[in-house]
């Protein structure tokens, strides 16, 4: 069995493989591929929320 991974190390099917061989790796690629957009996602309300909290410093002079 061909165990391929993209540079990031989530499991990519090969052609040799049976899909028996790969539909549990592609099944867990896909958890950790979620999981990941998630941490991004949360990252993204955080960087969004300090800039407001930066902008909204600056604009009553909190930082002058």
């Amino acid at each position: 069995m061909y165990d391929d991974k993209t540079p990031r190390g989530y499991p990519l099917p090969h052609e040799s493989n049976t899909l028996k061989q790969d539909v549990g790796r592609i099944r867990e690629g896909l958890g950790v591929v979620d999981a990941d957009v998630a941490g991004i996602e949360r990252l993204a309300v955080q960087i969004n929320e300090a800039l407001k909290r930066q902008r909204f410093e600056q604009f009553i002079g909190f930082w002058s």
